[in-house]
């Protein structure tokens, strides 16, 4: 049986979550500082949708970082599959229902995958290691996203939980 995530459907909308990153992002952006947005939606599918096919999902996902961005290719993609080890992790043990576990969650996640980035910069090109005020960076950035999460969530269950749920049937 084929994944669920290479439906039509699917296809389309992670085609709009990645123009939803270039077109819609600037807009929300305050001068440096940008949420990530696939961070919201890889922290929602986690705890809403399915954790079965979450790291096929973060792979897709950063991969088409990794494209996007101008850095060393393979780290968006490293960070983004580590990153969602440690969201499965947390999914696992807390409560899932709970929205304050998966604000929280959205913010762990974000600074997780933004620590290990900057460390495996500084492997990379010794020049863009972790600093202070980097790592002052990182928790802004990670805050900021957490702060979108408060609207992003309540869009994404309205709009989005239907999309990619299961038909569930019924015995009685």
């Amino acid at each position: 049986m084929p994944s669920p995530l290479l439906k039509e459907r699917f296809v389309w909308f992670f085609v709009f979550l990645i123009w939803l990153e270039l077109s819609f992002l600037p807009l929300i952006s305050v001068e440096w500082l940008k949420p990530d947005l696939f961070a919201i939606f890889l922290t929602f599918y986690a705890f809403q949708i399915d954790r079965k096919h979450l790291l096929i999902l973060a792979l897709i996902l950063g991969l088409a970082k990794d494209l996007l961005s101008n850095a060393f290719f393979g780290l968006e993609t490293i960070c983004y599959i580590s990153g969602t080890v440690f969201l499965q992790i947390i999914s696992d043990q807390f409560d899932r229902d709970k929205r304050w576990i998966q604000i929280v969650s959205v913010f762990l996640f974000t600074f997780f995958t933004l620590t290990m980035f900057s460390s495996l910069m500084l492997l990379v090109q010794p020049r863009y290691g972790i600093t202070f005020s980097g790592f002052i960076k990182i928790c802004f950035v990670a805050i900021y996203t957490m702060a979108v999460s408060f609207v992003g969530f309540p869009v994404l269950q309205k709009w989005v939980s239907p999309v990619f749920r299961q038909k569930q049937y019924e015995l009685f």
